[in-house]
């Protein structure tokens, strides 16, 4: 609205310019590289336009808010160790979301696909010999 912007503006310091709209974008641009997230979010929280911070992945993952959500899923990879996850934010009744295993190994699923599009297995290994493809190896036989 009108009055936030004007708001907005006189927060920062700035002279409205009703006839050069991208040029006063450019200052307001200006004067919020100036100062840090949390400064902004301060001082525009204080003045009462709603605002809110954008997080990195990493932010979000040790955000204390997000972790009372129960956003985040902790997981162990097979190779790569331990590693954290956000979930879904949209909680559904009857069909909840909940991540269930790791993500799968480089090419781990390679076979399974081609198989599933109709490739022999004789296909699938001509296409790995000849590199078109790759597939994580296949695990030897349990004796």
């Amino acid at each position: 609205s009108q009055a936030l912007v004007s708001l907005l503006l006189a927060t920062l310091g700035i002279e409205p310019d009703d006839d050069d709209r991208k040029a006063l974008a450019i200052r307001v641009e200006r004067a919020l590289e100036k100062l840090s997230s949390a400064e902004v979010v301060e001082r525009l929280r204080g003045v009462g336009i709603p605002v809110s911070a954008v997080q990195h992945v990493e932010e979000l993952l040790r955000d204390p808010q997000v972790e009372a959500e129960g956003l985040v899923q902790d997981f162990e990879h097979p190779s790569a160790g331990p590693y954290r996850v956000l979930g879904s934010p949209i909680r559904l009744s009857e069909t909840p979301f909940r991540p269930t295993r790791t993500s799968p190994g480089f090419a781990q699923h390679t076979r399974g696909i081609l198989a599933e599009l109709g490739f022999t297995t004789g296909e699938v290994e001509s296409l790995i010999d000849a590199g078109v493809t790759a597939a994580a190896p296949t695990p030897a036989p349990v004796a």
